[in-house]
């Protein structure tokens, strides 16, 4: 089975996941708003699109539709300079 097929057999997933973030930023806008005016609508959308992204990319390593993040590959002692400084 291709990635394609893979990933086609699992919209569902992103179509829920995606749907309760609006649920949710919409029901944390209607709270915050009164509260906080404008910034706290911003500060919600961020919040709920990041919880959003976040659960959508563990979901499609967990199906393995998208690889795990390198984390070993960001690592300082893992770059080596081609410079050659004083």
């Amino acid at each position: 089975m291709t990635l394609t097929e893979r990933a086609t057999d699992h919209q569902d997933l992103l179509v829920r996941s995606n749907a309760w973030g609006a649920v949710a930023n919409v029901a944390l806008n209607l709270a915050v708003i009164p509260l906080v005016g404008i910034t706290g609508a911003a500060a919600v959308t961020v919040l709920t699109e990041l919880g959003v992204q976040l659960r959508n990319r563990r979901a499609a390593v967990r199906l393995d539709i998208a690889p795990a993040w390198p984390w070993s590959a960001l690592r300082r002692d893992n770059h080596r300079s081609t410079s050659k400084g004083p």
